[in-house]
């Protein structure tokens, strides 16, 4: 996503959140606040090792795959 952003405006510079409004703006995310929510899972689940929390981090990967695949489509 930052590559893309900075093909199109190379003196780009800013927080994650900048970051998604530029993409937003870029129409390479429909909304910002959504992959700040998927940020937030994988700062959250990275180092989370608990079998008993294990179902969760799948199903919170799967709720998000098809915004993380259509990304890729559009990159």
């Amino acid at each position: 996503m930052r590559a893309r952003i900075l093909q199109a405006d190379p003196g780009f510079k800013g927080t994650f959140r900048d970051l998604l409004n530029a993409a937003s703006k870029l129409q390479i995310i429909d909304d910002p606040n959504l992959w700040l929510k998927i940020r937030a899972l994988r700062n959250q689940y990275a180092h989370e090792y608990s079998e008993q929390k294990l179902n969760l981090v799948y199903q919170a990967i799967l709720d998000h795959a098809e915004n993380l695949i259509n990304l890729k489509k559009i990159i």
